[in-house]
């Protein structure tokens, strides 16, 4: 059987090229995720500052938020260390020296550092190079490398920038880095008292660095402070897990990335597979011939599906190796270009692990045969019936049409953030029912478009619309139907969901400016510079993330929260009940809605976890009349700021009065305007990345269904040739039958995605248009034209050149 099976691939090698390109590009991206999730799973994020302790201690980051069966999160704030474990750990016999750590952002010339104790220097990179350390406060060690771009020397005054505000320090040495020890930032050098006192959360330590006495093994070290600080909250680090103590976020960005690569790998596979059986369908669906030839012979029906297997068999052993091999280069790519744009941490290590590949090989060689197994087995059958089939799906297309109905409707009554879901699952099912009746939806589309068709050419024209009603539309229609219902949903519907969920007070408060400082932070002098203007107030914005107590809508990112200086400067938002003027102390207010959800009013206490995990009671003072994707939080600043990374506020939200121009009054008093929502990057990009493998595989499906199609019709072409038709009739002939296509695979999935994106729309932003850019539905419908032409008259001709219909009346009737 075997000989049989190669020769039939060698014969139709041309036939089986579409099914071995989706394979491999299958095989490729599916590998490459499986890389960059065995990365986010390693988690390693090297020390850079603190490579010189073995063993670092870090406040626990973990947390279980206050809701049904939670999850273990991360917190979204530093959970800084008291002066007290610092005491515990330098009574340890085996401990030689605790270093405290403090940073803090520092801008000097107009280049972004990292401001630390000189006591952390020699941890790490960085070597006295000229001058002498900070000892007294005012002195300042600078990176030789900002030092050179700022023209700075030893003895010279510089100014540095933290939260806000400018202080001058004299340059008393410069630090020199080791060529090959990276820092993520430059580092400036103050003395202890300077550095505890710009940082600004005295007593607290960012981390402890701990060395050992001598003679003492890391491990014998790790055990002993893990044993001397067990029952308090923090964890101890050793190796490339220290580096979690100048990242943070390092861990839950490599979570975000393994879980993210390990869906994207799923997504591929799920999108690869109807397209690998759609072009092995296509390949096996004409070769009724042959099967009633061997069936007549007497061979067993199992015994021709068991050759046919056997041709994908060989095709996936040809395809998936030979994709796998791209997959590792194509995953530090993309790696490269996460890192590159910030969405994952910089100094997270690329593990190209041959275990991943392996199993992601594993994987699409069975999902490769799966998806072989259905078609193949329809082929090997001789009484295949279409439009039984037809009959046959016709109820399961009428109960998921009603299905995707009625979620339809739920999305546009009940939109919530946690409804998002059901809007996919509407898409999902709509698109279900689109393929199950592409048919006859076929059918109906070329009737609607037969008097255009027919007034732009009136021959070929028609006969492009009798070939696309005889069925031949349908399924290269279909790859394109569902690329632009599920890339349109997915990108749309989330972009939606992330635009709308960043804008706390710029609607309620029209003309007031949102500005910043250069270091990030802003500190009560800054603050006080900003307001000190004619006509202007200022109000700091601390911004973090909370834990509401009874609230099972805020899942396990927690709600957002806002603390402000002076209520007086959110005056504008809608007050439904109480006033905001009674916001200071230990009191919140939020939205209306989220407090119907409660069950709670004005006057009520809530418990509230805010960012670093510590638990207070609140007092609910005001109710706001908010939407849905403005459940925020209002809290005083004094209350928020202490439990987050930068402790102080880091927006300035100015009001003017008649005549003063807020963006003017910030930028007169050193802030520039506030930079947009980070948004999540990282969800982003994998909006993009799905939408790309999309277009990826419908335009080999397209490619191959039209390449197929014009190959099998080289005996009509050479009639219409006999017949007196010219070469550019019979091409332009096929040109239109290639837009027909693409036209209606373009309104088949407008169709299916435009009664869920329109309601998710008008419930989100108010407006009947979606969020997010337009130019990637675009790209989709031109890649379902593109590839439906390019295939279509690159096969008609290359098959017309070799058979002799294309080059002339004569041999075509010979």
């Amino acid at each position: 059987m075997w000989p049989l099976i190669l020769r039939n691939l060698r014969y139709r090698r041309s036939a089986f090229t579409a099914a071995f390109l989706a394979m491999a590009a299958g095989a490729a991206i599916v590998s490459a995720c499986a890389v960059l999730a065995a990365t986010g799973t390693r988690a390693a994020v090297p020390p850079q500052r603190l490579a010189g302790a073995p063993v670092v201690v870090l406040g626990d980051q973990s947390f279980r938020p206050p809701v049904e069966d939670p999850d273990q999160v991360w917190l979204a704030e530093k959970v800084r260390l008291s002066a007290s474990a610092a005491v515990v750990l330098r009574a340890l016999p085996g401990v030689a020296e605790v270093v405290e750590d403090v940073s803090f952002p520092a801008v000097s010339g107009g280049i972004a550092g990292l401001g630390q104790d000189w006591a952390v220097a020699r941890l790490g990179p960085y070597t006295l190079a000229a001058g002498a350390p900070p000892a007294r406060p005012g002195g300042l060690v600078l990176d030789a490398g900002l030092a050179a771009r700022t023209g700075t020397t030893v003895g010279g005054r510089v100014g540095v920038e933290v939260n806000g505000v400018t202080e001058t320090f004299t340059v008393t040495g410069l630090a020199a880095r080791e060529r090959d020890r990276p820092v993520a930032r430059p580092a400036l050098f103050f003395s202890t008292a300077d550095a505890r006192r710009l940082a600004g959360h005295p007593g607290t330590a960012d981390a402890l660095a701990v060395l050992p006495a001598a003679a003492v093994p890391p491990a014998q070290l790790e055990r002993q402070v893990a044993a001397a600080l067990t029952g308090t909250r923090t964890v101890t680090l050793t190796g490339y897990e220290r580096g979690l103590a100048e990242f943070p976020a390092g861990r839950e960005d490599a979570s975000d990335l393994a879980s993210v690569a390990t869906v994207l790998g799923a997504i591929t596979l799920m999108i690869s597979m109807p397209v690998i059986a759609g072009v092995i369908g296509l390949v096996t669906g004409r070769r009724g011939h042959e099967v009633s030839v061997l069936r007549g012979l007497g061979t067993p029906a199992a015994r021709i599906r068991r050759m046919m297997l056997g041709e994908a068999a060989v095709l996936c052993a040809a395809a998936v190796p030979a994709g796998c091999l791209a997959g590792p280069p194509l995953a530090r790519w993309l790696f490269d270009r996460l890192e590159a744009g910030g969405v994952v941490p910089a100094p997270l290590v690329f593990d190209s692990s041959p275990v991943a590949v392996c199993a992601a090989a594993c994987l699409c060689l069975a999902s490769g045969l799966a998806a072989a197994y259905l078609p193949l087995r329809r082929a090997a059958s001789a009484d295949h019936d279409s439009r039984r089939d037809e009959r046959e799906r016709s109820p399961l297309a009428a109960i998921c049409l009603a299905g995707g109905g009625v979620l339809s409707v739920a999305t546009a009554l009940l939109v919530r953030p946690p409804h998002l879901g059901i809007a996919g699952l509407s898409v999902v099912l709509l698109a279900l029912a689109g393929a199950l009746t592409l048919p006859r939806l076929t059918r109906a589309i070329t009737g609607l478009l037969a008097r255009p068709m027919r007034a732009l050419s009136v021959r070929t024209g028609h006969l492009a619309l009798l070939n696309a009603r005889g069925g031949r539309a349908g399924m290269a229609a279909l790859p394109i139907m569902l690329a632009t219902c599920l890339a349109t949903a997915n990108l749309y519907l989330h972009a939606g969901g992330a635009d709308d969920s960043a804008r706390p007070f710029g609607e309620h408060l029209p003309g007031a400016a949102v500005m910043e400082s250069g270091s990030g932070g802003v500190a009560p002098a800054a603050l006080a510079r900003a307001a000190a203007q004619p006509g202007v107030t200022a109000t700091g914005i601390v911004t973090s993330r909370v834990y509401v107590g009874g609230d099972p809508w805020q899942g396990e990112a927690g709600r957002p929260a806002h603390g402000v200086t002076d209520p007086a400067g959110v005056a504008g938002l809608p007050v439904s009940a109480g006033s905001l003027a009674a916001l200071h102390g230990r009191s919140v207010a939020l939205g209306e809605e989220h407090g119907r959800r409660l069950g709670v009013t004005v006057g009520q206490t809530l418990t509230v976890w805010l960012g670093d995990g510590a638990a207070v009671d609140v007092r609910v003072v005001a109710l706001l009349s908010l939407r849905w994707c403005e459940d925020f939080l209002l809290l005083p600043a004094d209350l928020l700021a202490p439990h987050t990374t930068a402790t102080v506020p880091t927006r300035v939200l100015i009001r003017a009065g008649p005549g003063v121009d807020a963006h003017r009054a910030g930028e007169s008093a050193g802030l520039r305007p506030a930079a947009g929502p980070a948004g999540r990057p990282l969800r982003a990009w994998v909006d993009y990345l799905v939408t790309g493998v999309l277009v990826v595989f419908t335009a080999i499906a397209v490619a191959s269904a039209q390449g197929t199609a014009a190959v099998r019709r080289r005996e009509e072409f050479g009639v219409q040739r006999a017949g007196g038709a010219t070469r550019g009739q019979v091409l332009r002939m096929l040109g239109v039958e290639a837009v027909l296509v693409a036209v209606i695979g373009v309104v088949l999935g407008t169709a299916a995605v435009t009664p869920v994106v329109i309601p998710y729309a008008l419930a989100v932003n108010g407006l009947p248009l979606p969020s997010g850019p337009a130019w990637v539905y675009l790209a989709v419908v031109g890649t379902g034209l593109s590839s439906a032409l390019v295939a279509t008259l690159y096969h008609a001709w290359c098959t017309g050149g070799r058979e002799g219909w294309l080059r002339g009346r004569s041999e075509a009737r010979r």
